[in-house]
C-alpha cells in the first residue's frame, strides 16, 4: 500500500481525471463532506476505492476496478448521486 489515503477531502471540491493506486482508499470523504463533484477518476488495486462518509456528492464516470470494495457508503448523510460509473473484478 501506498498511503491510507490517495485523497482525503472535505466539502466543495471538484476530483477529476486522477488515478488513485495501491491505497487503502482511494477517496476518503470525510464525515459531514458535501457538495463535491468525483468524476472520470481510476480507483484500482485500493482496499476501498472510494469511502463516502458525506451527503450532497456526485460520482459520475468513475472506473473502480480490482478493489476489495468499489465503493462504500458509510453513515452517508444522504442525497448523493452516483451515476455511470464502471465497476468491475472488485472483491
Amino acid at each position: 500500500m501506498n498511503n491510507n489515503w490517495g485523497i482525503y477531502i472535505s466539502s466543495n471540491n471538484i476530483i477529476k481525471d486522477n488515478i488513485f493506486e495501491n491505497n487503502d482508499r482511494g477517496i476518503f470523504l470525510d464525515y459531514g463532506s458535501g457538495n463535491n463533484s468525483i468524476m472520470r477518476n481510476i480507483f484500482e488495486s485500493n482496499h476501498i476505492g472510494m469511502f463516502l462518509a458525506g451527503g450532497n456528492n456526485v460520482v459520475t464516470n468513475n472506473t473502480l476496478k480490482h478493489n476489495t470494495l468499489g465503493i462504500l457508503l458509510y453513515y452517508s448523510d444522504g442525497n448523493n448521486v452516483l451515476t455511470d460509473n464502471i465497476m468491475s473484478e472488485n472483491t
